[in-house]
């Protein structure tokens, strides 16, 4: 029996402990986060993205239009480093999908926090220049995304 690639993503994001994002495209493919590297993901035919959270949320964007080169995933952290030997920490705060949404940088978005282990979104932000979470400063090869 071959299990489904979204119900699958639903388990495993309740064991783990931590999203995954869920790729579908036109064709009926579906691509899992622990299948490939975003960065490797082909783009053509992509129609929806999924993030998938602990708490049994999942966060969809897309679904009929075309989203080549329009949506984008990336992960947050903070790295402390210890002074004086003791111990470096490293520790994601959140997990982010969003799609482009207009020529001048709107995009829509939804995050899993960690901290709090919520989902929230959708979100109304710019793209290169991100206020959710402080983030800032992205361009378009950063996020994978090629704007209109």
């Amino acid at each position: 029996m071959k299990v489904r690639v979204p119900k699958l993503a639903t388990v495993r994001a309740r064991f783990a402990g931590r999203s995954f994002w869920v790729a579908r495209f036109r064709d009926g493919k579906e691509i899992a986060e622990w299948q490939l590297d975003w960065s490797l993901l082909p783009r053509k035919g992509l129609i929806e993205v999924r993030l998938h959270c602990p708490n049994g949320q999942v966060a969809v964007l897309g679904n009929s239009q075309d989203l080549s080169d329009r949506a984008f995933q990336m992960k947050t952290a903070t790295v402390s480093a210890a002074l004086h030997g003791g111990k470096n920490s490293h520790r994601t705060d959140a997990h982010i999908i969003g799609m482009l949404t207009g020529t001048g940088g709107q995009c829509t978005l939804y995050s899993w926090e960690y901290g709090p282990r919520r989902l929230v979104g959708p979100l109304e932000d710019r793209w290169d220049m991100l206020a959710y979470g402080m983030i800032r400063n992205l361009s378009a090869d950063h996020v994978g995304a090629k704007p209109d």
